[in-house]
């Protein structure tokens, strides 16, 4: 009997780029992935699909609460703790062994998020982020880990022409790194 691929993580705003984040999904579906979701969207969330773990989760991970982040109004605050949220659920993901790779995406606040979550995630788990960023230097947010950024080429927000390419690319490179870790 051979044992079930752990499920790829899929990590992101839900509230603000959910048309996105469904089609990144079906895309992994499509390829015989199980899929796990965690939002890290504080205005909400998505119908689109279901969400695993919800914004206050994650909130909760990084000891604060929604309403907490909301009515501070700090941007950079609530990305940081959502951040440290995030990282603290996929570290216990992957101490279950619960995750065969992990995939992001965002603008300036979503890609910081998501890069701090991967930090939590050891070498060898493959880690995809598609960003508007991904053409600054990040290397601070990246530091020695070993994430694949992919330059959006164009805003995550809405599906278009160009944002299905790139997204399918990123899609594709996470199948592709999890397919070969996976092999004997």
């Amino acid at each position: 009997m051979s044992k079930q691929t752990p499920p790829v993580v899929i990590l992101g705003c839900f509230d603000t780029k959910g048309e996105d984040f469904a089609y990144l999904r079906n895309l992994l579906l499509d390829n015989r992935n199980r899929v796990y979701t965690i939002n890290t969207g504080i205005r909400g969330s998505t119908d689109l699909f279901p969400v695993d773990v919800e914004a206050e989760q994650v909130a909760a991970a990084a000891g604060c609460t929604l309403a907490d982040l909301r009515s501070q109004g700090d941007r950079g605050g609530a990305v940081e703790k959502m951040g440290l949220g995030a990282a603290v659920i996929l570290k216990d993901l992957v101490e279950e062994g619960s995750v065969s790779g992990v995939i992001g995406m965002g603008g300036g606040g979503g890609t910081h998020i998501v890069l701090k979550a991967m930090q939590a995630v050891p070498f060898g788990i493959p880690k995809v982020c598609v960003s508007t960023l991904a053409a600054h230097d990040l290397s601070r947010q990246v530091g020695s880990s070993d994430i694949v950024l992919v330059p959006s080429v164009v805003d995550i927000a809405g599906l278009n022409s160009i944002s299905r390419v790139t997204v399918g690319y990123a899609a594709s490179a996470l199948n592709g790194m999890v397919a070969w870790r996976a092999a004997p």
